[in-house]
């Protein structure tokens, strides 16, 4: 039961998400509110980690799993892509590579302002 409690919380934050999508006007996607929502909602302590720990757990834990159908399905509707495939894939492949870098430099920077905080607490 507990966990249907917290699926029924994380099911609610993303209906709250797309509601307040619709009422924008689609500007931004629902699901990218919903998490913002979530992400303050934990913040603010309106929603505790222990009421959506587990579950948002598992579903990270099975995230490729969950894209599955959606990977399968590109190949199905192959001939949207026929015509501009070359296109695909390079856009594909910069944003692969400029998602890495992004990351990288994060990571980066994040381990740099780390080991600034703690040479200034010594």
């Amino acid at each position: 039961m507990k966990y249907l409690k917290q699926l029924a919380t994380i099911f609610l934050v993303c209906a709250v998400g797309q509601l307040l999508a619709a009422c924008i006007g689609n500007v931004v996607p629902g699901n990218v509110l919903a998490m913002i929502l979530l992400f303050l909602c934990l913040i603010f302590k309106v929603i505790k980690i222990e009421q959506v720990e587990e579950t948002s757990d598992f579903l990270l834990a099975n995230m490729a799993f969950l894209f599955l159908p959606v990977t399968v399905s590109v190949f199905f509707k192959f001939d949207v892509f026929e015509g501009i495939i070359i296109r695909f894939f390079v856009v594909c492949v910069i944003t692969m590579i400029l998602t890495s870098l992004c990351a990288g430099y994060t990571v980066k920077l994040i381990v740099k302002l780390q080991n600034k905080k703690k040479g200034g607490n010594q």
